[in-house]
């Protein structure tokens, strides 16, 4: 069976990785010329953590971990209101994670797992799907010659060209938007930083969200309600968009100064909608949907990276199963990946009554009440963590499949 992945991020390699394992031959295109070494923390939770230290790359991210040691929830005046230590159980018992890692670190670790036995292809994207009885015709950007394969994957991310293209009615009716939006940066460490994120709330919708890393710079989020005057900053330059939240942050007080003045040197900066993707479907003919491409759960839940790995491995493992002599029932496969995933995505979709603008308030008191709920939030931990034997654990029953090699099993 031959397999086209769009997308060299997360993914798309961490499938390429159980696929071939499943005896599959697989493509990899990346429209970016190399891989992507940008972007900020991501950590693996849950289920998703077995499966990938199933891939033997568990000990090489945890060596390439931010090395950050837990989380602080602030005032003004950094004075502590709530914290957690840095969660080594995998089971959600700390916003924060041992194996807090660059988006770009792990995309590499499972490019180097995978290189050897998985054809990549880089500088280049898909421009055409058609869907016929026995596959699927592709056409790409660079004009080489379409080529035709058995499947087609698409994991190319939350605003995805080719979901476009398997699923042209949807537009951006799929794109739900939570109302904020958010700038990614980085900038220096300093002497006086030690290695606990912070959050701290402040008013006019604002939260700045401050994560240190190992190599010596504090990854920065500023998160602020989407009010209009951030309504055409996907119309101008990032220089223009630096501006703008400079703007809106200027004297808000506590770290910002600093931060703000850093964003203005930086040059890995992006702003990004916080959306949810919802689509009824992930499928069609001999396409299907994977990670944030189809379910992007928010960057509020924690958990894009650990359903993107967890269906990478339910979906090469569904493919196996209907798999009969030397053909795959490609449709029973695609039926299994999404009942058997499906419910569980939506159940991580699911976001608190009010969430997230109820924690980005316009007034002191609000911010005020926001750091008593972290306060009361970070007190219960422990609680729910011993009540639920070692951590708050999102039920998932693992599928077992018996997979060629027995030591992945």
């Amino acid at each position: 069976m031959s397999i086209l992945v769009s997308g060299a991020g997360i993914g798309g390699p961490h499938f390429a990785y159980w696929a071939t394992k499943a005896g599959f031959d697989v493509t990899v295109i990346e429209k970016a010329p190399k891989l992507r070494k940008s972007g900020q923390n991501v950590d693996i939770r849950d289920a998703a953590l077995e499966i990938i230290k199933r891939t033997g790359t568990y000990e090489q991210i945890l060596a390439s971990s931010t090395g950050e040691e837990g989380l602080y929830v602030v005032d003004a005046n950094n004075r502590v209101w709530g914290s957690w230590l840095v969660d080594k159980s995998g089971k959600n018992a700390s916003p924060t994670s041992e194996n807090e890692i660059l988006r770009g670190t792990l995309a590499d670790v499972l490019y180097q797992a995978t290189k050897e036995r998985v054809e990549y292809i880089f500088g280049d994207h898909i421009t055409a799907v058609t869907d016929l009885d026995d596959g699927v015709q592709v056409g790409f950007a660079s004009g080489k010659p379409e080529r035709k394969f058995d499947l087609l994957v698409c994991a190319d991310g939350m605003y995805s060209s080719t979901r476009k293209l398997i699923f042209p009615e949807l537009g951006k009716t799929c794109l739900k938007s939570l109302g904020v939006v958010m700038a990614y940066f980085a900038v220096p460490l300093q002497k006086t930083d030690d290695m606990f994120a912070r959050v701290w709330t402040t008013t006019a919708g604002r939260c700045l969200f401050i994560r240190p890393d190992k190599l010596g710079v504090m990854r920065s989020f500023l998160i602020t309600r989407k009010t209009a005057i951030f309504d055409d900053i996907y119309k101008v330059s990032p220089e223009k968009q630096k501006q703008m939240f400079y703007e809106a942050w200027q004297g808000a007080g506590y770290e910002t100064q600093r931060i703000i003045d850093g964003m203005m040197k930086d040059d890995d900066f992006y702003v990004q909608d916080v959306i949810q993707v919802k689509t009824e479907t992930w499928s069609r003919g001999h396409s299907t949907l994977l990670g944030d491409a189809g379910y992007c759960p928010s960057v509020f839940t924690g958990m894009g990276t650990s359903l993107a790995i967890l269906a990478g491995y339910v979906l090469a493992g569904e493919l196996m199963v209907a798999k009969k002599g030397d053909k795959v029932d490609v449709a029973q496969a695609l039926e299994g990946y999404q009942a058997k995933l499906r419910p569980y995505v939506l159940e991580v979709q699911q976001l608190p009554p009010g969430f997230p603008l109820l924690a980005l308030p316009q007034s002191r008191l609000g911010a005020l009440a926001v750091r008593v709920v972290f306060a009361i939030a970070s007190l219960l931990t422990p609680l729910l963590v011993y009540l639920q034997g070692g951590g708050i654990e999102l039920e998932y029953k693992l599928p077992a499949y018996e997979w060629p090699d027995a030591a992945d099993k």
